[in-house]
């Protein structure tokens, strides 16, 4: 018996914990930041607010850029969360949905 995860048990802990945490957007925005960072690093931008010396600097963005799609996510000033995928061509967005 091996103590590796499945992928399948993976992918549902994955769901379960972005599930737990969406009442929270900042802990969402957090905690998907640092989950698409690892798993995606070369894909991933993050976007945070606040200053370099800030104690506490929460995502504002997370950008995944796969393939000819660019996918955003970000919180506005009222807290809401935003999310969007762009249709990239030659580094411009042709279409957002």
């Amino acid at each position: 018996m091996s103590d590796e995860i499945s992928q399948p048990m993976r992918t549902e802990l994955f769901a379960a914990s972005l599930r737990a945490e969406k009442n929270d957007f900042k802990t969402f925005l957090d905690a998907l930041a640092s989950k698409l960072e690892g798993s995606l690093p070369d894909h991933t931008k993050i976007t945070r607010q606040g200053s370099i010396f800030s104690r506490e600097r929460p995502v504002k963005e997370i950008v995944i850029s796969l393939g000819e799609y660019q996918y955003r996510i970000g919180r506005e000033k009222q807290g809401l969360l935003v999310a969007t995928r762009e249709h990239m061509v030659r580094g411009s967005a042709q279409l957002t949905d």
